[in-house]
C-alpha cells in the first residue's frame, strides 16, 4: 500500500477510537439519564438533592466538567456557571422537547468541552420532565492522542462553519 493509504488507515483507526469513547460517554450518559430514581429525585423538585446528585454523578463520569439535572423547557443561560450554560447548551434540550436525538456538541470555547444532553422520562408514558446535561472536559482527547502510537504529529479538528479550530493535538510536528 502506498503512503499516502497507510496514513489514511492510521487515521481512520485514530478517530474510530476518539468515535469510541465518545460513544461509551453517551451510552453511559443515557443509562443513568434512564434510572428511574433520577426521574424521582427531578419530580421532587427538591434543590439540595438535586445539586448533591449532580455532585455524586460528576464524580462517577469520567472527565465530567459538570453535570447538570435541568427541568424540562429551561430557557435561561447560565453565563456565570464554569462552563456557562449558554444558548448552545439550551438549544440541545429544545432538539430533545421536539423529539430529536441532541447531537454531541463540541465547543473550544472558553473552556474547551464536549456537551451531551439526554432526556429524563416518565418510562410509563414517555413523557419528557428534565434533561441530563453532562459536559466532558475536552483535554480527556489530547490524553487520548498522546496515548496512541505515532511517530508523527497528530491534530484533532472541528469544523465550525467554515473554520477549522483544532481541539486537541499530539507528537511533534516535523
Amino acid at each position: 500500500a502506498s503512503n499516502q493509504t497507510q496514513l489514511l488507515n492510521i487515521a481512520q483507526n485514530y478517530s474510530g477510537a476518539i468515535h469510541n469513547s465518545i460513544e461509551h460517554s453517551v451510552h453511559q450518559v443515557e443509562a443513568v439519564a434512564a434510572d428511574p430514581t433520577l426521574l424521582q429525585l427531578l419530580l421532587s423538585n427538591d434543590t439540595t438533592r438535586l445539586r448533591n446528585e449532580e455532585a455524586r454523578l460528576k464524580l462517577q463520569i469520567p472527565s465530567a466538567l459538570r453535570v447538570r439535572i435541568l427541568n424540562k423547557g429551561i430557557t435561561q443561560p447560565e453565563p456565570t456557571a464554569v462552563p456557562p450554560l449558554t444558548h448552545a447548551c439550551l438549544y440541545l434540550t429544545q432538539l430533545a422537547e421536539e423529539g430529536k436525538v441532541p447531537p454531541v456538541d463540541i465547543h473550544g470555547s472558553p473552556t474547551p468541552h464536549i456537551d451531551i444532553v439526554r432526556s429524563i422520562r416518565r418510562p410509563e408514558t414517555n413523557e419528557i420532565t428534565g434533561h441530563l446535561l453532562v459536559t466532558l472536559d475536552l483535554s480527556r482527547l489530547t490524553e487520548m492522542l498522546g496515548k496512541l502510537k505515532t511517530l508523527g504529529y497528530l491534530e484533532l479538528k472541528h469544523k465550525v462553519l467554515e473554520e477549522m479550530h483544532v481541539l486537541a493535538r499530539a507528537g511533534s510536528p516535523a
